[in-house]
């Protein structure tokens, strides 16, 4: 986005001219909220975008990418988006399912958690903070909630259970809920998953240029599988020989690093969304 701009700050909008502390508030309102957008490198009074060096904008990526595991209580797993190609700098926020958020460092009352009212990010009462306690208290994890679909298959489960000669058993991997419901997690390992992952291969270090790319579908067993195979098949292997009797080979980036970082995304996603990239 160039040019002036002919909106105001309102609950969704914010502009900042750049990256300071208080930029922690803006976010912990917006995920107690609505969401919202942060534009940083913009003339408040002007709304025109101000010069901005790249490196200054790796910068600010950087302390953001260190506040999301640290700054923030409880962590907004999936909820921050930081668009560093966009012109100008810009942070998406979504509304988080967990509430209240609230700067680590302060707590969870009025000093921590931050609302957005109008076009400012304003202290929770501590009445405001304890509403949110409640009304989220009931909420169950994603895994074990009910199924919205429950005419489910297990076909690939099945398979690698039997590969493995483990007996298949929904009711022992805990599939069912209180009502003996299908719950989220027998969804994810159904046939039925509506959740896709889709992956790309970019040029160099930066995403403006992709080489390839792929979606996968179906049970996460399934996908993850596909998903590190299909990781194995752009990891590149390099050779050297040396004095030794034996070559050596090295991958760019080790399998169980791989694997690791591939679990570990499954394993933290916020399944509100519908891809996980």
């Amino acid at each position: 986005m160039k040019g002036n701009y002919m909106e105001n700050e309102d609950n969704n909008i914010e502009y900042k001219s750049t990256l300071t502390n208080k930029l922690k508030r803006e976010i912990v309102a917006f995920l107690n909220t609505k969401g919202g957008k942060i534009f940083v490198g913009v003339d408040d009074e002007t709304k025109k975008p101000l010069k901005v060096s790249d490196e200054e904008k790796h910068e600010w990526e950087e302390t953001l990418n260190h506040w999301y595991t640290n700054a923030f209580y409880p962590t907004p797993f999936s909820l921050i988006d930081i668009d560093v190609n966009h012109d100008p700098f810009l942070i998406k926020i979504k509304e988080g399912r967990h509430k209240p958020y609230s700067i680590a460092q302060n707590g969870l009352d009025s000093n921590g958690v931050y609302i957005r009212y109008g076009s400012s990010s304003v202290k929770a009462t501590n009445e405001q903070v304890k509403r949110m306690i409640q009304q989220n208290s009931g909420n169950d994890e994603f895994d074990s909630e009910e199924s919205k679909e429950q005419n489910l298959t297990f076909g690939k489960l099945e398979e690698r259970a039997k590969q493995r000669k483990i007996k298949f058993s929904p009711k022992a991997l805990r599939m069912f809920n209180n009502s003996h419901l299908y719950n989220n997690a027998a969804l994810l390992v159904s046939d039925q998953n509506p959740y896709v992952v889709k992956a790309a291969v970019y040029q160099g270090t930066t995403v403006m240029e992709f080489q390839d790319k792929q979606e996968f579908s179906g049970a996460l067993t399934g996908q993850i599988d596909n998903l590190l195979n299909y990781i194995s098949l752009n990891n590149k292997t390099r050779v050297w020989f040396t004095g030794a009797p034996q070559r050596e080979e090295r991958k760019d980036y080790p399998d169980e690093a791989i694997r690791e970082a591939v679990v570990n995304a499954f394993a933290h996603r916020d399944y509100l969304l519908h891809s996980l990239y």
